[in-house]
């Protein structure tokens, strides 16, 4: 399956994790960039790759700083819990000002 984010980005998309739940719904996380920030997505598809409608929008949750010091997120990683909670972790990289900063997120079963 080929998947456009719809960011006008300039480099290519990156997926830099795969989880699968219980269920046999996949997770793709990583990021894109647009022309002035970097993006950190999470794509769910069903178990049969299509993009899942009941996951955040279209099956699609996209992260971005809209901050006046913008930073690049980067989804690095993904894991389920016993509990079928969802936990994305990754790195703000800041163009001015601050250090990066790692983070980790849970996302809701409907992103």
């Amino acid at each position: 399956t080929v998947l456009n984010l719809g960011s006008g980005g300039r480099f290519n998309d990156r997926a830099n994790a795969v989880a699968l739940d219980s269920a046999g719904r996949i997770y793709v996380v990583g990021n894109t960039e647009n022309s002035t920030r970097g993006q950190g997505f999470v794509i769910r598809l069903t178990p049969t790759g299509q993009l899942d409608s009941t996951f955040a929008l279209a099956g699609r949750f996209v992260l971005t700083d809209g901050s006046a010091n913008p930073g690049a997120y980067r989804f690095n990683d993904v894991a389920i819990d016993s509990a079928g909670r969802l936990l994305v972790v990754g790195t703000v990289e800041k163009t001015t000002g601050t250090l990066n900063q790692g983070y980790a997120m849970r996302l809701l079963s409907n992103g």
